[in-house]
């Protein structure tokens, strides 16, 4: 058994309690199998390719391990850091889902590798896991969860933005949260105007004009109006909307040269340095092409 704080462990222990998951045992077998599913996730998302997970052999694993991941091996997934569990469809397991046991910014868990064999999918399984695992942290008042996924696997973006998960931020890969103290946003869209609306007022209006985008701020300085401005960019990259809102902003986020957070012209110096690292290892982006955006290859963005 992990050794966590009480709060934490409660946590665990609500979560499994649920029906909808099961903890992965340390058995040899059992852990590969949970890994083949593991591999299958990395498969889809960065070869295109859906894979049978209970039929892999020693020979195929290898093959796609090399293809799909930067490891010649998937690690264990046990570890003092996370907890692993099968997700349960009835009597059969039909996914995996990865529980963290350390505590991220304001009393948040970690929640990762969360993947769902295909035959189980469209029956709203992954939202009741997603749902199950928030309402076991806050039932033991902790704040919520978050998850990292990256940009270029779009079925995954686009599944965390229609639940209504928060953008915390991209310093690596898109970081996604569901907070206690966040409320539900929706985006609205007419033509080529976009609203970002929470509690039914509009925090940000935005208009796509060709390779331009006009913004306008209307919120105050909560953290939901901290948070707005890149939830709203994802939510308008997603759709091949421009980020871009003039070409001195677009010249200051160059100059400045990094982005953690922020709006859209952050969102937009990312992605074509996330599309690109995605590239230099052959694995698939099938994403929109944001308008005014240049998308050099990793060898272009790293030469002196």
């Amino acid at each position: 058994m992990l050794d966590l704080g009480p709060n934490i462990a409660r946590a665990h222990e609500r979560f499994a309690s649920t029906g909808l998951v099961e903890a992965l045992s340390e058995d040899d077998g059992q852990v590969q199998r949970w890994l083949d599913y593991e591999l299958a996730s990395f498969v889809e998302n960065r070869a295109g390719v859906l894979i049978e997970p209970t039929t892999l052999d020693e020979g195929a694993r290898r093959a796609w391990t090399a293809r799909s991941t930067l490891d010649a091996i998937l690690e264990r997934p046990h570890s003092p850091y996370a907890r692993p569990f099968w997700i349960r469809d009835a009597d059969q397991r039909v996914g995996t889902v990865v529980l963290g046991t350390t505590l991220h910014g304001s009393s948040m868990l970690n929640l990762s590798s969360l993947y769902l064999h295909p035959g189980a999918r469209h029956r709203g399984l992954s939202r009741r896991v997603l749902g199950a695992a928030y309402d076991a942290l806050l039932a033991e008042g902790l704040h919520g969860l978050r998850l990292d996924t990256s940009w270029s696997w779009q079925p995954a973006v686009r599944h965390y933005l229609s639940l209504g998960m928060w953008v915390y931020g991209w310093k690596r890969d898109l970081v996604l949260a569901w907070q206690r103290k966040l409320p539900a946003w929706s985006l609205e869209v007419d033509g080529d105007d976009a609203r970002f609306v929470v509690d039914g007022a509009a925090l940000i209006v935005a208009r796509r004009r060709g390779e331009r985008l006009e913004w306008r701020e209307l919120g105050g300085q909560s953290e939901t109006a901290l948070l707005a401005p890149g939830t709203f960019a994802l939510a308008l990259a997603r759709l091949g909307w421009p980020l871009i809102t003039s070409d001195a902003e677009w010249a200051a986020q160059l100059a400045r040269g990094w982005s953690d957070m922020g709006g859209p012209e952050g969102l937009a110096f990312k992605i074509p340095r996330w599309e690109a690292w995605d590239r230099h290892h052959g694995w698939r982006v099938d994403t929109p092409r944001i308008p005014g955006l240049a998308y050099p290859s990793w060898d272009e963005l790293n030469r002196d």
